[in-house]
């Protein structure tokens, strides 16, 4: 990159770039036309760009593992960028570290197991792949971002994970006798309640509420890297089987304009 002017500067005499494509759950009954059309969306876009493009359909863990061991030590010296598209399940695990709720987004692997994005970014860091230094990476990850504890039907029933322009999915409402489990609240859509404290004395004007605790999200940026997601932090992200997904989509009709008149 030149620092001058934010630009980086492709050399001609390279490669434009290796484009690493992975498709998951092509095979699911819910989601195998909106998957394949992912899947085409996304390799003619990077064709069309330029890019040498690496297509894999329903990857393991393992799998996934090594193919990007295989990118990051390969000789990407005449590559001008590196992009990584993905097409899978996603969500966030929470875990308490130090009082306060750091969720990590993770991908699921058709074999049921958990990839953590960070440690996907981490194979092209710098201090790992010193051939892409000073280079873009692009990573665009199609994948719901719901935290576990969030993502029950009763969560659903009053819109957490959807933005306000879309519709709850219809569920079956909770009768008279077994009502919802979570309550809508406009100002804080994802309450987080805390138990009461009593001091020692147990007077009641001692009882106090403590904080909740601070939610963390940690999406590590190393230099030089692109990352986008098909939602936004604690949603679900939408395709249908006609289309896919819009983040997809889009990305290829804009491409397929700009390669239509060039």
């Amino acid at each position: 990159m030149d620092s001058r002017d934010d630009t980086y500067h492709f050399n001609p005499q390279k490669l434009q770039g290796h484009a690493l494509v992975i498709t998951n759950f092509t095979t699911d009954p819910k989601w195998k036309g909106g998957a394949e059309r992912d899947h085409r969306n996304m390799t003619k876009a990077f064709k069309r760009l330029g890019f040498q493009v690496d297509c894999h359909k329903d990857v393991t863990k393992s799998d996934l593992k090594k193919l990007l061991e295989q990118y990051s030590k390969t000789d990407l010296n005449m590559s001008n960028c590196f992009a990584f598209a993905i097409s899978s399940h996603g969500h966030e695990v929470e875990e308490i570290k130090n009082g306060n709720i750091v969720k990590r987004h993770a991908l699921k692997m058709v074999d049921g197991s958990r990839f953590y994005t960070e440690d996907i970014l981490a194979y092209f860091k710098n201090e790992t792949c010193s051939a892409l230094e000073d280079k873009p990476k692009i990573f665009l990850i199609q994948a719901c971002r719901i935290p576990i504890s969030k993502s029950t039907d009763a969560h659903k029933r009053v819109g957490i994970g959807f933005d306000q322009g879309s519709d709850p999915p219809n569920l079956a409402l909770p009768s008279p006798a077994q009502p919802s489990l979570v309550q809508p609240n406009s100002a804080q859509p994802n309450p987080v309640k805390t138990n009461p404290v009593v001091n020692p004395q147990g007077t009641k004007s001692q009882i106090y509420y403590p904080p909740a605790p601070v939610e963390i999200t940690l999406v590590p940026c190393h230099n030089d890297m692109l990352i986008m997601f098909g939602c936004p932090e604690g949603h679900y992200a939408f395709g249908n089987s006609e289309d896919g997904c819009d983040m997809f989509r889009l990305f290829s009709e804009l491409v397929g304009a700009w390669y239509t008149k060039s």
